[in-house]
Order: structure tokens, then sequence, then C-alpha cells
């Protein structure tokens, strides 16, 4: 009796042991897959490492006080009380910013350092708590281009070394997006839910806009949870959107008291969304200010094309991940309605926030860009096609780091070199004249105040015109040297050191009105005067000039 081949005796029920080639090959896909994220996971570090330096370059640089960073410092100064019971300069910022600033002033003196420490820390925890959420939300790769564009973003990087809440804000917002990233794809227990509500209420003390943030937190998982028909979460989630919604609403309402909400409104009222548009300027402005905001603070340049990439990253996201795709999408949207309604403007720096939510879809979007160009037949050009998408997402913010790692830009207006040399020369009860647009800066009342000259008698007046100098200012030019001599000081703009000098003039300079105005002054005062000592900075320059009268010559 002869029995059936082997090959083709087969008998219903009985199973065959996989093949020993494809279990090889699956588990050494499996370790090259685990391999090659360990790997990304480690390049990650390194360029979390890249972005803290670049943080740190800026922060050693000490840049002077701005104008902005002024107007907060002279309500930080104040007693809490005070503080929170109304803010001067229309300064707006959350409670507690505010009761941290207040406590680094007490504890740490109101020097630059000590002012900018906090948001300086709280840009480089930002880069540690995203870089985790993006590679549990994002595949590998696609994390890594996610995590370099936070890192070397020039808006984060400035703003993580600026006395002003934007750092915190992107640091609340990584810090949210980690603790949903923590779930995967699950819903929450009972106990991350209490941990989710907790987050959201402390996230309100500390930043303004987490509420966006809250609110595609809110959206995403409650989305999923219906899906999924589980109510039990769903109900869960809406008692937590509820404590939201309460904390949210106590923290408006001690703003919305502290701060001159009419006068802000005001002052922001070409960054709300016009609805309707009454013109056509009104009817691009979504676009306009959509690209505006992913060149600065996103850092995509140019904006036009990073819009689209979004556009593509964000669509993929929500076909095949619509979690991560409403937890990059809803901030972005939900800040631009608020804008249409006046609660919120829609414009660079209050827009900081929402940098880890933009960066996951345009992250996505590059990486289906780049999976798209595998479709192209010709090698060399698939190659190019790759090299220009992760080009054009990665160019601006590697130029970024390596200009601050490098050298650092300075304030607009350096007012701490030229302050410390005055208060070091001048004398007690001498005047220093101050030009109006500078007076109008408010970086000087906070070197003013840091400066002591008042408490020495020293007098800060505006600098008068060159008619009223000619004519009114009485110089005895041919007295002899026994005369009296009279000093003052005189603060003069210029737009930097290096391009013009308003006491030493190059013919090769091109001054604005300001300072051909400022220059007529000086060669006023070098005619009734001698100029004894000067010295500059970026913006502003100093001169002083004596007098020999038998009183001074500004005096009536």
């Amino acid at each position: 009796m002869s029995h059936p081949p082997a090959t083709r005796a087969t008998k219903v029920g009985v199973t065959h042991e996989p093949n020993l080639l494809t279990v090889r090959a699956a588990a050494m896909s499996s370790m090259t897959t685990d391999s090659w994220a360990r790997r990304v996971a480690t390049w990650t570090w390194i360029v979390v490492a890249l972005g803290v330096a670049a943080r740190a370059a800026l922060y050693a640089c000490n840049r002077s006080i701005t104008a902005d960073e002024s107007f907060l410092y002279s309500n930080v100064q104040l007693p809490l009380a005070e503080t929170f019971k109304s803010m001067r300069a229309m300064q707006a910022a959350p409670l507690g910013f505010l009761l941290i600033e207040r406590v680094a002033f007490l504890a740490l003196g109101g020097s630059e350092y000590a002012l900018r420490l906090f948001p300086f820390v709280a840009g480089i925890v930002s880069l540690v708590w995203f870089r985790s959420a993006a590679l549990r939300l994002l595949a590998p790769t696609t994390a890594l281009m996610a995590v370099a564009v936070v890192a070397f973003s020039d808006d984060a990087i400035l703003y993580a070394s600026d006395f002003k809440q934007y750092s915190s804000d992107l640091c609340i917002a990584s810090a949210l997006l980690f603790l949903v990233a923590r779930l995967d794809d699950r819903l929450p227990s009972r106990a991350e839910l209490v941990a989710l509500a907790l987050a959201g209420v402390l996230a309100l003390f500390f930043s303004q806009p987490a509420c966006f943030v809250l609110a595609s937190i809110g959206v995403a998982i409650g989305a999923d949870a219906l899906r999924r028909r589980n109510w039990r979460a769903l109900v869960g989630l809406t008692v937590v959107a509820g404590t939201w919604l309460v904390a949210f609403g106590g923290s408006y309402f001690v703003s919305s008291r502290m701060s001159d909400v009419a006068g802000l409104r005001s002052f922001w009222t070409h960054d709300f969304l016009p609805i309707p548009p009454r013109s056509l300027a009104e009817g691009f402005w979504i676009f306009d200010h959509t690209f505006s905001a992913l060149r600065n603070p996103v850092g995509i340049s140019p904006g036009e094309i990073g819009a689209i990439v979004f556009v593509v990253g964000a669509a993929g996201l929500l076909r095949t991940r619509r979690r991560v795709g409403l937890l990059a999408t809803v901030p972005f949207t939900a800040a631009l309605l608020a804008s249409a309604f006046h609660f919120y403007p829609f414009t660079v720096r209050l827009l900081v926030f929402a940098i880890p939510s933009v960066v996951l879809g345009v992250a996505y979007g590059t990486e289906t860009i780049v999976r798209w160009c595998g479709g192209v037949r010709l090698p060399s050009a698939r190659a190019a096609l790759r090299v220009a998408a992760v080009g054009i997402l990665l160019w601006r913010p590697i130029v970024a780091v390596s200009r601050s790692v490098v050298a650092p830009g300075p304030s607009s207006v350096e007012w701490r070199p030229v302050m410390d040399e005055v208060a070091k020369a001048a004398r007690p009860f001498e005047t220093v004249f101050l030009s109006s647009s500078l007076e109008d800066n408010g970086g000087f009342d906070y070197y003013r105040q840091r400066s002591g000259l008042e408490r020495r008698g020293v007098v800060f007046r505006g600098l008068p015109t060159v008619d009223r100098i000619r004519s009114d200012w009485k110089v005895d030019i041919d007295v002899d040297d026994a005369a009296p001599v009279h000093r003052a000081w005189f603060l003069f703009p210029c737009r930097s050191r290096r391009e013009v000098n308003v006491t030493s003039p190059r013919s090769d300079d091109s001054p604005d009105e300001d300072v051909s105005r400022v220059r007529d002054i000086v060669a006023t005062l070098d005619r009734m005067g001698t100029r004894v000592a000067s010295c500059s900075s970026h913006g502003v320059e100093a001169a002083c000039f004596e007098f020999r009268s038998q009183r001074p010559p500004w005096v009536d």
C-alpha cells in the first residue's frame, strides 16, 4: 500500500509550524526597528542639548531689558496685593507667573538674570516634555524633525530669555501634550482623569492660553470615547471639562479685573479676526496672519509653504490617528476663533503656546511628502525632493540657532552699558537730557531706577529742540578759565554703534530724520561747550558737555 507524498497530504485541523526563515526575518525586523527607535531617541537628546545651548547662549548674553519687560517689571516690583488689584502700563499676565516672578524679585533682586530665570528654566523644561510627547505621538523620524523645529525655533529661543510669560506658555502646552501622550491610544482611567483635572487647573493658573490646549485634549479624548461608545469615560471626561471650565472662568474673571481689557483690545485691534470682513484686506486677514504665524513663532519659512505642509499633515493625522490630529489642529483653530470674538489676539508672541501642536502637524506633513517622493522613479530626483522637503522644514531653525549661539542679537536699545557708564561718571546734582524718542522707550525707566542716579540728585529732563537751545541757552564763550563749569549729559538715539554715530558723524551715513535732528543739536552743543566724555551702545549714545558760564545755560 503506497502512501501519498507528504507535500500533498494535509489534514483538516492540523496546524503547520511557521517557516524558520519567516520567524527569523520577523525577529530581525523587530530588532532593527527597536534599534532604529533607540538611535533616534538618542539623536533627539542631542537636538535638545543644542536647543538648550542656544537658549543658554542668549540668556548669558544678558540683553538689556526691553520696553515690554520694563512695563511688566513696574508691576512685579509692587506688593502682590497691589499688583493683583490693578496692573500698570496695559500689562496682562497669569497669576502663577506673577507670583513666581515676585518671589524671584524678593529672593534674587531685580537684575536681568533674576527676572529672566523662570522663563529660561521653562524654556529648557518645555524641550524635555515635548521630546517625550513627540516620541509617543509620532514615528521616530517624524518625532526627530518635530523636536528639531521646537528646539531651534527662533521665537522659542528668544522668549526663553525674555521677562514675559510666553516661554512658560510653551512649557505648559508641552507638559499637557506629554500628559495626554502617556495615554497612547487608550482612554484614561479614573486616576488619570483626576490627574488631568488637577493638571488643567494648575495650567490655567500659570498660562492663559492653556485653555486652548485643554480644549484640544477634551475634544480628542471625548471623540475617542464617543467612537468607542465608552459612556463611563465620557461622563468622567465631562466632569473634568467642567472643572477646567470653572477654573478658566475664575482665572478670566480675576485677570479681567486686574488688566485694562478695553485698552488691550484697542492695542491689539488689528490682530482680531474681522467678522464679517469689510474690505479685501480684511478678507485676506486670515491667510496673512496664518502664514505669519507659521513664520513666527513656529519658525517655518516661507509661511505659505509651511501652511500647505501643515494642512497635509493635519489631514493625514485626522485620517489615520484622529487623536493626534485633533491635538495638532484644535489649539490653533480655537485661538483663531477666540480672536474673532476679541477674546485673544492672534499674533506672534501670543501664539508661542501653539508651537508644539502646530509642529506635530508640520512634521507629519513633511514625512508624508517625503513618502510621496518615494514614488519618483529616478533615485537622484527622489533624494533631491526628500532633501528639499526636510530642508524647507529645518533651514530657518538651524540658521536661527547658529545665530543665537555664535552672535546673540542685542535688544532694540542696549541701555545697560550706557547707563552704567553714565552712573559711574555722573556727578551729584547734574542734569541728564533725554531725547523724546528714547524717553518713550520703557527700558529707560528700568535702568533709571537701577542706576541710582536720582538718589544722588541727578535730574532727568527732556531734550529741547535745537532752536530753543540756540535762542534760550545763555553761554559766555569768551569767559576766562576761572568761570564756573557746568556739566550735563545728553542721551541720543542711534540705529547701532556701527551704523550711526551721532557724536562722530561719518559722511557715508544715511541717517533718518530723528538722527539728523540730533546731529544738529550735537553740532550746536559743540559750538557752545566742550565734549568731555561719550559712550555708545546699540540704539543709544551718551555724551557729556561742559559749559563755562555764571549759571547753567539751561536754567531760565
